[in-house]
């Protein structure tokens, strides 16, 4: 029996291990994360300094007035028009009245 079938069978596997381990790593995060799914307020979220965790745990997202409709770990935010971690902080953060 020749080594080099062998050869290729392990090779192919650690090929499919590898893929299986970045892209199960790939989703963990995209789970973590209440980004856009299409990526399109990406810029404004840059532009305000949007953290998924907030460095000030009185100022997170679940605590703004521009917060709204927690589900999970995500909610709604009205300046990005689109998703945001409870967790997470901006630079418009305005305490809720």
């Amino acid at each position: 029996m020749s080594d080099v079938p062998r050869r290729s069978l392990i090779k192919r596997m650690a090929l499919l291990l590898g893929v299986g381990a970045v892209s199960g790593t790939a989703s963990v995060a995209l789970a973590d994360s209440c980004a856009a799914p299409d990526g399109s307020d990406s810029s404004l979220r840059k532009s305000l300094h949007y953290a998924e965790s907030s460095p000030d745990p009185r100022q997170k997202c679940a605590d703004c007035g521009f917060f709204s409709e927690p589900r999970g770990q995500c909610g709604q935010c009205a300046i990005f028009s689109g998703p945001a971690n409870v967790n997470g902080h901006c630079d418009s953060w305005a305490a809720r009245s």
